[in-house]
């Protein structure tokens, strides 16, 4: 009694004229009862429950421990209505999460978003400060939260709950206004005789209408969209998933208050399966593990929920797409996001939506911010790299040793639960068991991923296949390592799980090919890859004819700037590929490599496919002109010309169906010609005449800016086959004309070298500038102008320097005069050569470079796995793989030995090293033959690259010489010159091989590496 006197004491004065009838409930209200002495009349105080108010309540208090149950809908609505009439309601502590938790969560309170203006509980202990309204009521000492040393609870995810005391996010003492009411939330009881007082003076502002209006003004409607001609509010459900329509729907609407405004005229967005949407009883079982749903029924209440919650985003994104012109293309936001403004949302009386994929599984590596916008994320069924997950090395690595690879003759040892390098399962050792690995596997994998079509299988990245005697004999037998295993395991899999598929990828040298003599199970799904010469679509009919029923494809649509210096832009020719093997091999997956660096270029492409592979129906041409017209307005057709000219010029490609074709090389760009870089500027030119404004003008110019730098690599390469064509020399105007093309090439590098960008356009243009942006691109090792110059030029200066000897001219005079006209150091270096090679005894730096200094190891098989006994000469293997080296003395192209690689399973070569100097030309020679023609992997290449004491000098082989057919069972000369870097360095010369089966071999004799030019200091 004395502690209530004293409490009174220090409460101000003024009084509301009209006590107010209130009722308690929780089993710590009477701190309330003493903060709001005078101001209420007591109804009712329930000790072990919350109760609702009884009829003529105008004050709630809920504080504490106050039952166990959350509150029902029809609960959460009556006290809503409370509020709403006027009715002020207050909680406090941990009340909330016990009579609004969604389930056993106590911490999200979706339930009750509505009521209190916030969706989760929290506890924590942030640094609160007064806030707003909180500033104008309260003193510093009035706010109990300031300084604590322990944690406390309070309310987040808040959206119209205004906060007086605690953070911007999260409210310690805040106050939701609904309707003529309001709800107040108190992390603490009101204990302390300052916070009482802070909590009286809330109370009779919020009982003054006036006030109540003032300091917590009703919000107003937006007025933001029309249902079937009706002006409503547009309102976000509070029980609703975040999503990106919180962020978008206040930058494409001319509104910025998306909260429901409780009484006022509605239509209510429910993104995710808010308790209305569960109310529907859609039909969430069956439909695709990423479809969702767009339904309107009754004019108030929109739904946009997916079965999983990536599924909701599709619906969010979709629905952004079709209704309010929302776009999100690749590249960067900046230049390829979509944002029309609008003042009102029109909507028809009704909607009603199921969307699912027509492939089932579709997945690009990456699709980055777009994944949404592209639906390009909605994985499955994995076939690629598990094997590993069948035979865990920690479980098995001790019990089954024979279950892990044997590998060069020796059987992978695990440590510490652990392989190093790559690895495969010894598949022959895992029968006996087979039934129990595979179920134990399905149950754990379908447990975590129950929606999922398939089981993945797939061999792991890298080679690492098992060599026992057993293993190689499946593979010589029937050409696939695997494919045998896949069927009995899949029949195990059916036993347990009939509906679900065994998935596995097609790839690496041992499981690409379809078997022979082996019919596969039905409920085998196949991913086939298009990594290899021959591209996936034409192992599909293979495939099929061993029975398979389920395919997948695993392909590579890497973007300009990842391997290719040239617009990839192929959206009819691949979206027909696509639909044809959808309707004749029921293609069900697809995992696609994308890694995108810039979307000027790809994105129109990547918008057709991603949304052909959402619809296989979808109209192409509507497509694209969606695109064109989002991202250039008036430019839109001229436009689409100039990207519509790329697509027929990648159509002239006799493998058109493979999208890897050309990477990393300069094959990708022989289709261009003159011709056709004229039309293509010219559409650039139409476009620019259209008075573009704001971004679209950015788009356009960024567009031009990126074609110049493709523009000049394909001059460049166009130059090369000019130069390559010119074989017979016969008239001193050829002469004259092969120079003066000469000259042109070494322009073109030099244009391509100086070629730069503003910071600002590299933003605009690169996903991310500073890790791949122009600096990357320039320097890229493989496509690098100048070593692909050399290639070509060399051979036809030789044969300049033919005709000039041969019709008796002066060959120095000729190449001074031309080297002395030219102002480029380049030029004058590859002019001048020609007379060097001629003044100068040539000097061969390569040591043993016909083998014969060796001690005459590894001469007959089982060939060793690395090069042994050969003086100056060394070997490298992918790890865990079978690469042979031996010396051959069966053929030579001089002496008694050529070098080999035989069985060769991912990649290998044999390695000299040569010091070279710096701004010098060299060239290097060799010999070549091979016992087989191309098996489908190329004839193999020799590469160059450059080392010193920093580390590598490139990025890769810039300098590489493929061989030629003619070197099936002959010796056929190879050669090529390029240029030393600027600063001392070491040459490694790499001779390699293409992928081989065992009794094939690739030879090579008398290497030599001669410096050919040598600039005057």
């Amino acid at each position: 009694m004395l502690r209530r006197i004293f409490l009174i004491a220090v409460l101000p004065l003024v009084m509301y004229a009209q006590p107010q009838p209130a009722e308690f409930s929780g089993n710590y209200c009477d701190p309330f009862k003493d903060a709001f002495e005078g101001l209420f009349t007591e109804v009712a105080t329930h000790n072990d429950d919350f109760a609702l108010p009884a009829e003529g309540t105008k004050i709630l208090v809920w504080s504490n421990a106050g039952g166990t149950f959350p509150q029902s809908a029809g609960n959460i609505q009556s006290l809503l209505e409370f509020v709403q009439n006027g009715g002020l309601f207050f909680l406090c502590e941990g009340a909330p999460s016990q009579a609004f938790r969604n389930g056993e969560d106590v911490f999200d309170l979706s339930p009750g978003a509505n009521l209190l203006g916030a969706k989760r509980y929290t506890y924590g202990n942030p640094d609160s400060v007064l806030r707003g309204v909180g500033l104008e009521l309260f003193t510093e000492e009035q706010n109990p939260y300031d300084g604590l040393e322990h944690n406390h609870p309070g309310l987040g995810s808040l959206s119209s709950m205004v906060v007086l005391m605690g953070t911007e996010t999260v409210a310690k003492l805040g106050v939701n206004r609904i309707g003529s009411g309001a709800l107040v939330y108190s992390s603490f009881a009101p204990t302390d005789p300052s916070y009482a007082a802070a909590l009286r003076t809330l109370l009779i502002k919020l009982l003054d209408p006036d006030e109540l209006q003032r300091l917590f003004p009703k919000p107003d409607s937006n007025q933001a969209v029309i249902v079937n001609d009706q002006v409503l509010h547009l309102a976000l459900a509070e029980d609703g998933r975040n999503s990106t329509m919180n962020s978008l729907l206040p930058q494409l609407l001319e509104a910025d208050n998306f909260a429901p405004i409780i009484g006022e005229p509605s239509l209510l967005i429910h993104v995710g399966r808010t308790a209305y949407v569960n109310s529907l009883n859609l039909d969430f079982d069956s439909l695709h593990p990423y479809g969702y749903y767009i339904v309107m029924r009754d004019g108030k209440n929109l739904v946009l929920a997916g079965k999983n919650n990536t599924g909701t985003d599709y619906a969010v994104i979709d629905f952004l797409k079709r209704h309010l012109g929302y776009r999100r293309f690749l590249g960067t936001q900046a230049l390829n996001e979509i944002i029309p403004k609008q003042q009102k949302l029109a909507l028809p009386a009704t909607l009603e939506l199921r969307e699912e994929p027509s492939i089932h599984s579709y997945l690009l590596a990456w699709g980055g911010d777009t994944a949404f916008f592209g639906r390009n994320s909605r994985l499955t069924c994995q076939a690629t790299h598990a094997l590993d997950s069948l035979v865990p090395p920690a479980k098995y690595g001790e019990s089954h040793p024979e279950y892990f690879p044997l590998i060069n003759g020796e059987r992978v040892k695990v440590v510490n639960g652990e392989i190093t390098g790559p690895w495969n399962p010894c598949i022959s050792s895992l029968e006996p068991n087979l039934n129990t690995l595979v179920t134990e596997y399905a149950d754990a994998y379908f447990s975590d991923h129950p929606d999922n079509l398939g089981l993945p299988m797939g061999v792991n990245d890298g080679g690492g296949d098992c060599q026992c005697q057993a293993c190689r004999a499946e593979l010589a037998q029937s050409g696939n390592q695997y494919a045998r295993f896949y069927s009995m395991a899949a029949v195990e899999l059916a036993k347990k799980y009939p509906n679900k598929l065994l998935s596995f990828i097609a790839y690496s040298a041992a499981a690409t090919k379809a078997p022979r003599c082996v019919t596969m199970t039905p409920n085998v799904l196949v991913e086939i890859t298009g990594m290899d010469k021959m591209g996936a679509y034409d192992l599909f009919p293979a495939w099929y004819d061993c029975g398979i029923r389920n395919f997948g494809l695993y392909d590579y649509i890497y973007t300009f700037g990842n391997g290719y210096v040239i617009p990839r832009y192929y959206p009819r020719a691949m979206a027909s590929t696509w639909k044809e093997a959808k309707n004749e091999y029921n293609l069900q997956t697809m995992w696609m490599e994308l890694y995108p660096v810039t979307g000027v270029f790809d994105a129109p492409r990547q918008y057709v496919l991603d949304e052909i592979a959402w619809d296989i129906d979808a109209d192409v041409e509507e497509l694209l002109d969606d695109f064109f017209h989002c991202m250039y307005q008036e430019a839109a057709l001229p436009v689409k010309r100039f990207f519509d000219l790329h697509e027929q010029v990648y159509l002239r490609k006799k493998d058109w169906k493979r999208p890897i074709s050309g990477w990393q090389n300069f094959t990708q760009m022989n289709e261009y010609t003159w011709e056709d870089l004229q039309k293509m500027e010219q559409e650039l030119d139409n476009a620019e005449q259209i008075a573009l404004q704001g971004l679209p003008k950015q788009r356009l110019e960024a567009l031009r800016k990126l074609w110049r730098f493709s523009e000049l690599r394909i001059q460049g390469n166009i130059l090369t086959r000019e130069l390559d064509a010119m074989r017979n020399i016969n008239s001193d105007a050829m002469a004259e004309k092969l120079v003066a093309l000469i000259k042109r090439g070494y322009q073109n590098i030099a244009d391509s070298e100086a070629y730069t960008m503003s910071a600002e356009e590299e933003n605009l243009i690169f996903i991310d500038p500073g890790n791949n942006g122009l600096e990357q691109l320039k320097k890229f090792s493989y496509l690098l102008p100048l070593p692909n110059f050399e290639l070509y030029s060399e051979p036809a200066l030789e044969r300049l320097s033919e005709y000039l000897l041969n019709n008796g001219k002066d060959l120095p005079a000729f190449y001074q005069a031309h080297a002395a006209k030219s102002s480029d150091e380049k030029t004058r270096a590859a002019l001048l050569t020609q007379v060097y090679m001629r003044q100068h005894d040539l000097v061969n730096l390569v040591q043993n470079p016909s083998f014969e200094d060796n001690t005459g190891a590894g001469q007959e098989p089982p060939y060793p796995t690395s090069l042994e006994g050969v003086s100056h000469w060394y070997s490298w293997a992918f790890d865990n793989s079978i690469t042979r080296f031996f010396l051959n003395s069966e053929t030579a192209h001089s002496g008694t030995y050529s070098c080999a690689i035989g069985e060769l399973q991912i990649n290998g070569a044999i390695i000299s090293y040569v010091e070279i100097q710096p701004n010098c030309r060299y060239r290097l020679t060799f010999w070549v033959r091979r016992n087989r023609g191309d098996e489908g992997f190329g004839m193999g290449s020799a590469s160059i690259r450059m080392q010193n004491e920093t580390g590598w000098l490139d990025d890769g082989s810039a300098i590489s010489i493929a061989y030629p057919p003619e070197c099936e069972n002959q010796w056929v000369k190879c050669s090529t010159i390029f240029s030393a870097p600027n600063v001392p360095a070491t040459a490694l010369i790499l001779l390699s091989a293409a992928k081989q089966a065992p009794d094939a071999w690739t030879a090579f004799d008398d290497v030599s590496l001669e410096k050919i030019y040598e600039p005057t200091p």
